[in-house]
């Protein structure tokens, strides 16, 4: 985790907290504080702007020494190797997964509405059986959801996405290798 305190005139810290935020770093958090800001944490008030813009690059329970200009506040943050895409760039490629997985889960949750006729034509389904069988399929996420919940308090977001994706995908491949060998 990295903390970035830009300490200055009001309208000049936002606009060097603009700079160093528009690099997508989600473990660094930048503060703008005007100088003439009252009721600050402790070791914040210590860190004064003298004159122009100051920056406070901190990790853990150390801060750097101030930092006077933003290309070197901006180059100190760069180094510190929490950037990995441009904001834009990192936008884009989270919006198109995110549609991807919302299609495939649409997909999978619509997956018995387009049988339904077949299921009543050639194995003799009633209405009554259909809403069963859609009951059936969504009744385990109940429980799955709360498990999901305490598992990505427990394990992180990304992580337990990441192997619910891949959990998935084997659950995929298997279906399809399944009815490929059961014709």
């Amino acid at each position: 985790m990295e903390i970035v305190i830009i300490r200055g005139a009001d309208s000049s810290v936002r606009h060097w907290r603009d700079e160093l935020a528009a690099v997508y770093a989600p473990r660094r958090l930048v503060f703008p504080i005007p100088d003439d800001a009252t009721d600050l944490p402790l070791a914040v008030p210590d860190k004064r702007a003298t004159g122009a813009n100051v920056a406070y690059i901190c990790r853990g329970m150390t801060c750097s020494s101030p930092i006077n200009s933003l290309p070197g506040a901006s180059l100190a943050t760069r180094k510190s190797g929490l950037n990995t895409h441009t904001a834009g760039q990192a936008r884009w490629w989270i919006l198109v997964f995110t549609s991807v997985a919302l299609f495939g889960n649409y997909h999978v949750y619509d997956s018995i509405a387009p049988v339904a006729d077949l299921l009543q034509r050639q194995l003799g389904f009633s209405s009554t059986q259909l809403g069963t069988l859609n009951a059936i399929y969504s009744a385990p996420n109940i429980v799955l959801v709360l498990v999901g919940g305490v598992l990505t308090d427990r394990f992180g977001a990304a992580r337990v996405t990441f192997w619910t994706a891949v959990i998935c995908v084997l659950g995929a491949m298997l279906t399809a290798i399944g009815s490929r060998t059961s014709s």
